[in-house]
């Protein structure tokens, strides 16, 4: 990820993102993020005045980090969506 940098107080600018650019970011639909956050395998997001859901990028990347780091209880990445696995 691209790390916006403020030039004049040296400080990380936050970024939001809308449930399409996390499905973009993670090759799903925006329905798949809204089952993880049903699921409790993604963070909630904050919901803003115009009614729609957002994410900060540092949410984001704590997610990202305590599954990288072994805190695997939630589910990876990899284990959010896909449904059901198929039966024989």
């Amino acid at each position: 990820m691209q790390q916006i940098q403020a030039n004049v107080t040296g400080k990380k600018i936050q970024r939001w993102y809308s449930k399409r650019q996390l499905g973009d970011r993670y090759s799903v639909s925006t329905r798949s993020i809204e089952r993880w956050v049903e699921a409790g395998k993604f963070p909630a997001g904050t919901q803003w005045p115009n009614k729609r859901w957002y994410w900060s990028d540092r949410e984001i990347e704590a997610h990202e980090r305590s599954l990288v780091g072994g805190n695997r209880g939630g589910g990876g990445i990899g284990e959010l969506g896909g449904g059901e696995p198929a039966t024989p």
